[in-house]
């Protein structure tokens, strides 16, 4: 029973267990044997003796140990795999969170006028722009990068038109600035980001038609004019060039159109009341760049 018992420690401890019997004058001095009755076991680091005396043999048991292979370390699962790619790398990391700068352009509007769907030559003027800009990032870690954008700006757009040359009517527009709330999104990847946006933008504009027209015996003077704010949408693309961790130069297009709106001019010589239907259709091409901090 204390054999099997000894055979069962040494299985269970994974040692590769070889029985050898020696009688007791046979006993090897190193192995600790030699006390009547009792059994022994000894480790000395590499080999296990195991040694059970009952007075007439001495049972020696001999085994080496075999260690167990090393085992290559494994990495820990992800306990949030998906929190994980959300969280964008360090050079990624850049984009993220809130920004706020300035930027110059310069700018190309359009003025279509049409009378009771006869079109007037389109009033075209070129100007500037110069303006503030602020928005926040949220950048994946795949590089999906979204969020959103607000500027206001001055521009320097207006023009007087003749329609018809030799003529006493004239038309006008003045574009005095503009303001723009979009969303955005794109890919983030180091050093750059590429975006497309659209939302809204709120615009200052005005209009002005003036005209004399002469029935044979006076002179009658009629138009129309027009200044207030305008709420449109824009629609652009860009990018933006990482100069340090803090600081970026973007660069960016945007689209604004108008809704179309309606006008009359009022045409009495004192006998008849003529009311003549102005259309105006007006839209803009915006090219700036910019510098850019980031806050986070």
């Amino acid at each position: 029973m204390m054999i099997r018992s000894l055979f069962f420690v040494a299985t269970v401890l994974g040692l590769s267990v070889t029985a050898i019997m020696h009688d007791a004058n046979a006993a090897l001095p190193d192995q600790p044997c030699f006390e009547l009755g009792k059994t022994t076991i000894s480790d000395d680091q590499q080999n296990m003796v195991a040694c059970l005396n009952n007075g007439d043999h001495n049972l020696v048991w001999k085994g080496l140990v075999h260690p167990l292979p090393a085992v290559a370390a494994v990495p820990l699962l992800d306990a949030n795999p998906v929190s994980r790619s959300n969280t964008p790398s360090a050079p990624l990391g850049r984009w993220q969170g809130w920004y706020a700068g300035g930027n110059v352009g310069v700018t190309n509007t359009i003025n279509a006028y049409s009378l009771d769907a006869t079109y007037a030559p389109d009033i075209r003027t070129y100007g500037g722009t110069a303006g503030l800009v602020g928005g926040y990032n949220r950048v994946r870690g795949d590089g999906l990068f979204y969020g959103g954008e607000a500027d206001i700006n001055y521009m320097s757009n207006s023009k007087r038109l003749m329609p018809t040359p030799g003529s006493t009517s004239f038309v006008s527009s003045a574009w005095d600035g503009y303001a723009s709330a979009r969303g955005r999104i794109g890919i983030a990847f180091d050093p750059a980001l590429v975006f497309l946006t659209a939302g809204l933008a709120l615009v200052d504009v005005s209009h002005k038609y003036e005209a004399t027209f002469y029935n044979g015996s006076q002179y009658i003077p009629t138009g129309f004019s027009s200044s207030t704010l305008h709420v449109g949408s824009t629609v652009g693309a860009g990018a933006e060039f990482a100069l340090t961790d803090r600081v970026s130069m973007s660069a960016q297009y945007l689209r604004l159109e108008m809704p179309e709106t309606t006008k009359i001019a009022t045409l009495t010589d004192g006998l008849a009341v003529t009311n003549y239907k102005y259309l105006l259709d007006d839209s803009a091409n915006i090219f700036r760049v910019g510098l850019n901090w980031h806050f986070e």
